[in-house]
């Protein structure tokens, strides 16, 4: 028996990273999390997510990776400090074809790929710490 569906539209995106800093060389993987309004609930619809930097689609491509399944996850590899300046947002797609607002832009905090910590006891003995 097949259910019948009030097809809604996801609600607006949030992006969600896997570290609070990625630092250069590094790796950083963002995730679009929307939930779906269609009822019933539990139904077996599925979502997609299409990823936007400073308003241009993403695709797999050179350092970005998406999901290969639902696109939910953008993987983004060997981070320079250029990134930092690039806003990233993201939308979802219901299986019936509805799509959400896009959501709030994203910027990711970039650090530098060498940090010093500099430790003095005296005025010239001092520690350098990578």
């Amino acid at each position: 028996m097949e259910t019948l569906c009030n097809s809604g539209v996801p609600i607006q995106p949030t992006i969600g990273s896997n570290t609070k800093v990625a630092y250069e060389g590094s790796s950083a993987v963002l995730t679009c999390n929307s939930t779906s309004t269609t009822l019933p609930g539990g139904h077996n619809l599925i979502m997609t997510y299409e990823w936007r930097r400073d308003g241009a689609i993403v695709i797999t491509e050179g350092r970005f990776t998406l999901d290969l399944t639902t696109g939910r996850t953008l993987t983004i590899s060997n981070i320079n400090r250029n990134d930092a300046l690039y806003s990233f947002s993201c939308s979802a797609t219901e299986q019936s074809g509805n799509t959400s607002l896009l959501s709030s832009l994203f910027n990711l905090a970039v650090g530098c790929k060498f940090l010093f910590l500099v430790l003095c006891y005296e005025q010239n003995l001092c520690c350098y710490l990578q």
